[in-house]
């Protein structure tokens, strides 16, 4: 009886032996993981950081970008022009009239909308395309009397 119980004894404490030498292994494993994640949360740390100077680098660029200021907007809109920019860029992207130059291939000129910038209340530089030639354009422009725009043609040039 004793010999069985030795025998027990003896399987119960390798079995145990095996689960702590597992319990361990676990442990470094986590501890290798909880080590990586740190330096990776480290890097992207130091990568958000980065981002965050170049975000707020955009937004000087953005803020000092040409463009109608606080007081030719509240101007415009005593004029009865509720929002001056968008007007300005809608009516010139609804004017392919105004482009100086015949589309090629069966291609038909049109303004391309995102890239028409209103660079001050007097100037709006705008792209133009057909899909195989493109060039840019310089306007200046104003507003009628009865707040109708009138575009000039300052200068253009095909890319």
């Amino acid at each position: 009886m004793k010999k069985k119980a030795n025998i027990f004894l003896s399987i119960a404490l390798i079995i145990a032996l095996l689960v702590l030498i597992y319990c361990v292994y676990e442990i470094v494993s986590l501890q290798d993981e909880l080590t990586f994640a740190r330096e990776k949360n480290k890097i992207m740390a130091q990568q958000l950081q980065s981002l965050s100077m170049e975000s707020k680098n955009y937004r000087e660029e953005i803020n000092n970008f040409p463009g109608l200021n606080d007081f030719d907007i509240r101007r415009l809109k005593q004029q009865g022009i509720e929002d001056p920019e968008e007007t300005i860029i809608n009516t010139l992207y609804q004017s392919p009239n105004l482009i100086p130059v015949d589309g090629t291939l069966g291609g038909t000129m049109r303004f391309y909308r995102p890239r028409i910038w209103v660079l001050s209340k007097k100037w709006v530089l705008a792209e133009f395309e057909d899909g195989h030639i493109a060039g840019k354009i310089l306007f200046t422009y104003s507003f009628s009397e009865k707040n109708n725009l009138v575009f000039k043609t300052i200068d253009y040039h095909l890319e």
